[in-house]
C-alpha cells in the first residue's frame, strides 16, 4: 500500500476500481461455461438413457492384439493335453521294448510304471516275465502313429497304427524265435489315465485287424 496519500484521498469514496469488473467479467465468462457445459451434458443424458453418467466404453469381447499377455486359450490348453497324452503313449512302448532288450528283462523295472499302470502294466510284466523263463529277449522297434480320439480331465483314448518291427530273440544263441511282422500296420486302441501328475496307459487293445498308416 502507498502511504503517501492526502486526507482527500484518503477520505473519498473510490469508484469501483477496475480490477472488479475485470472480475465480473470473469464471473460472466464462468456462468456462460456452465451453461455451454450443463447444455452438452443434457444433449449426452438425452442420447445415452436416463443415466446422468455417461457410459465408459469397455474392451470385454473386443479380440485379443497379436503379442499381448492374454492367458492361453482353452483350445491351447487341449491341444497341449494331446500332446502330453501322445508322448506317454509313446514313452509306454519304448520304456517296454527297452526293459526287453535286457539280457535278464526285469519284470519290476521302473520304466515300466513310468508310463504304464493298471492292466496294462500287468500285461507287460507277464509278457516280460514268460519272455525271462524262455530266454528270450526282444530286438528291433514299433512305428506308431497315434491320434487322441477322446480327451478328458483324466482319461484319454488313443487309436494307433502300430507296424511292430520287434522279434523275439533267443539270447543265449542268438537266433530269430519269433520273427517280426510282415510291416503291416496293426490296429491299436489304448486307455490313458492322469495319475501322480503324468499320463499313463492303462489299457491295451490289439484290435486284430489290419490299418494304412497316415502319410507322414
Amino acid at each position: 500500500m502507498n502511504t503517501r496519500m492526502s486526507a482527500s484521498e484518503r477520505t473519498a469514496t473510490p469508484s469501483r476500481p477496475p480490477r472488479r469488473q475485470g472480475t465480473r467479467v470473469l464471473l460472466l465468462v464462468a456462468a456462460v461455461v456452465i451453461l455451454v457445459v450443463g447444455a452438452a451434458v443434457a444433449v449426452r443424458i438425452t442420447s445415452d438413457g436416463n443415466s446422468g453418467v455417461a457410459p465408459i466404453p469397455t474392451n470385454e469381447g473386443a479380440p485379443t492384439s497379436v503379442g499381448s499377455t492374454a492367458p492361453a486359450t482353452s483350445l491351447d490348453a487341449r491341444g497341449a493335453a494331446k500332446a502330453a497324452v501322445i508322448d506317454a503313449y509313446k514313452r509306454s512302448y519304448q520304456g517296454y521294448i527297452a526293459v526287453g532288450k535286457e539280457a535278464s528283462p526285469n519284470p519290476n523295472d521302473p520304466r515300466l510304471i513310468q508310463y504304464s499302470t493298471g492292466t496294462a502294466l500287468l500285461a507287460k510284466q507277464k509278457a516280460l516275465a514268460d519272455n525271462k523263463g524262455k530266454g528270450l529277449i526282444l530286438s528291433g522297434e514299433a512305428e506308431l502313429h497315434p491320434t487322441v480320439i477322446e480327451l478328458a480331465a483324466d482319461t484319454a483314448t488313443v487309436v494307433d497304427c502300430a507296424i511292430d518291427r520287434t522279434a523275439l530273440v533267443d539270447s543265449r544263441t542268438g537266433s530269430i524265435a519269433v520273427g517280426a511282422g510282415n510291416g503291416e500296420g496293426g490296429a491299436v486302441t489304448a486307455k490313458l489315465t492322469f495319475e501322480g501328475g503324468a499320463w499313463k496307459v492303462s489299457s491295451f487293445k490289439d484290435e486284430k485287424r489290419t490299418c494304412v498308416p497316415p502319410a507322414a
